[in-house]
């Protein structure tokens, strides 16, 4: 009884039309809702990746704190899981390879001898701790993914 009361609901929250209703969730199954989704997902990896590459020399006092690989770690897992979400396996992926492709070019010396991302124990932690965070959360989506093909075949 509980799910026709349930179906009953949902029924209800849409107008006459069929349309979603001010305040109702999206429908995770719209393209425009995907779209907007995993652009979100990218942003915030290009976020990620600039904020806490600044994060590597954050000191207090003469005291490194390394926020910057709690930030890679937690920030590339979630992303990835979120990007798996919203686009499969292959959407698990790309957050972790834009994160790359900003975070490996800050390691390097420019020519003017700019260098965000130092070599030190906490840059190069950072760099490994966000790129193996990365390769975990494809890992899971991708389990995932096998799990429920294999389910429905």
């Amino acid at each position: 009884m509980p799910e026709a009361e349930t179906a009953a609901e949902g029924r209800a929250a849409q107008s006459p039309a069929g349309e979603r209703l001010p305040g109702q969730a999206p429908d995770e199954d719209d393209p425009a809702f995907r779209v907007l989704a995993y652009g979100l997902v990218l942003i915030l990896s290009v976020q990620l990746a600039v904020w806490g590459a600044f994060l590597v020399p954050f000191r207090i006092g003469a005291t490194i704190v390394p926020l910057c690989w709690v930030l890679a770690v937690v920030g590339n897992a979630v992303l990835g899981y979120a990007g798996g979400r919203v686009a499969g396996p292959r959407g698990a992926a790309v957050p972790g390879l834009v994160w790359l492709l900003i975070t490996f070019p800050l390691g390097m010396k420019r020519g003017e001898g700019d260098l965000v991302v130092t070599g030190t124990l906490t840059g190069s932690a950072f760099l490994v701790l966000g790129a193996l965070a990365s390769a975990t959360a494809y890992g899971v989506v991708l389990a995932r993914s096998l799990r429920t093909r294999a389910a429905g075949s």
